[in-house]
């Protein structure tokens, strides 16, 4: 398994990740088919240097992600929200926590940073994850989600990491 980032020639791959993990999962923001299959729109969040979108390979296959995304309100630039998924068949095998440490050294390129994470509270093993990788639970966002009918909390984790 290899993490390696997010390039042009990944975009086509990555986009039918994030579809297969969307249809695989209700814990994301996205459901099946409701997240733009635009390349050009990822192509813009490439360019962007604050950006940083890591894919997890198995032989090379996409098989998971993480994106951080920098604030860019000036006050708040050293915040950096994550977004992760990963393929049903691959989950419980150490990829995400592989995909938040290498993503945690990249921030770290950009100097002091929080790491902030929304992880619905009934995905314990993302919560359990993120705690064991030393996230905070900074509060509960009460009916932050709704999906299938159903409101959902969601979890505030945050991270101080410094360079």
């Amino acid at each position: 398994m290899k993490i390696v980032k997010l390039d042009q020639k990944l975009i086509p791959d990555f986009i039918n990740l994030l579809k297969e993990i969307d249809s695989e999962t209700n814990f994301l923001y996205f459901s099946k088919d409701q997240r733009s299959q635009d390349s050009l729109l990822y192509q813009t969040f490439l360019n962007n240097p604050d950006n940083i979108t890591l894919i997890a390979l198995h032989s090379q296959k996409p098989v998971g992600y993480m994106i951080a995304q920098r604030a860019t309100q000036p006050k708040k630039r050293h915040n950096f929200n994550l977004s992760t998924g990963v393929l049903k068949e691959y989950k419980r095998k150490g990829i995400a926590q592989k995909l938040f440490l290498k993503t945690e050294q990249e921030i770290l390129k950009h100097g002091n940073a929080k790491l902030i994470s929304y992880i619905r509270t009934d995905n314990q093993p993302s919560i359990r994850l993120a705690t064991q990788l030393n996230f905070k639970i900074e509060g509960i966002l009460r009916q932050n989600i709704f999906s299938n009918g159903v409101y959902h909390d969601e979890a505030l984790l945050t991270k101080w990491v410094e360079s």
